[in-house]
């Protein structure tokens, strides 16, 4: 469905930023650390909106303006300590933003998994953790709802089918498979899931 009317909210956008940055501007000039404004009161005295308000006051920024926030509001700040702690405030806000991208990507990344990665990431897991796949794989839904329902399933096939394949050289040369293995009567987390059958 198109975005019918997003450039001219842009345009729009765009020009409150210009029209107001000068008058927003001098006002600031006035504002102490005593006596800040808040963002409300200068949407409502612009007749605009939160972000517009932001964008301007990033717009100064931007040209030098030691524009400082904190908890209480907006005030202009010429001195280093309200300039550092400004800068300290947009950073922690910043790893904030990084922190929200991040696993918005991890989310991402692990929707789009082929199986067979995610077979060998199963793998891994249960090697590290010695537990079977089965174990394994419910573990793993804990954190990627992806692994739900039939890719889950298909995931466990794959991952049986790949370890049923490997076999490594044993110290003496010979040939070992690695088989996930319980014992009868014990539970599956509690056991090192790996038998090696040598042939």
């Amino acid at each position: 469905m198109p975005l019918t009317g997003f450039k001219d909210q842009t345009e729009q956008h765009s020009k409150h930023i210009v029209a107001h940055a000068g008058p927003v501007l001098q006002a600031m000039r006035r504002r102490s650390a005593n006596n800040p404004v808040k963002s409300k009161e200068i949407e409502t005295a612009l007749g605009a909106g939160g972000p517009t308000v932001r964008a301007i006051i990033s717009h100064l920024r931007r040209q030098g303006y030691p524009i400082v926030s904190n908890g209480k509001g907006y005030h202009y700040d010429e001195t280093w300590e309200g300039i550092l702690d400004t800068i300290r405030h947009l950073e922690q806000r910043r790893n904030a933003m990084d922190t929200v991208i991040k696993e918005l990507q991890a989310g991402y990344d692990n929707a789009h998994k082929d199986v067979d990665t995610w077979a060998r990431e199963l793998i891994a897991y249960c090697e590290e953790s010695e537990c079977s796949l089965e174990s394994g794989l419910e573990n793993l839904r804990d954190f990627h709802d992806a692994l739900g329902g039939e890719l889950g399933q298909e995931v466990l096939n794959t991952a049986y089918a790949i370890d049923a394949q490997r076999d490594e050289p044993d110290g003496d040369g010979r040939k070992v498979q690695l088989r996930y293995h319980n014992k009868p009567g014990q539970r599956r987390s509690s056991l090192n899931p790996y038998k090696k059958t040598t042939y």
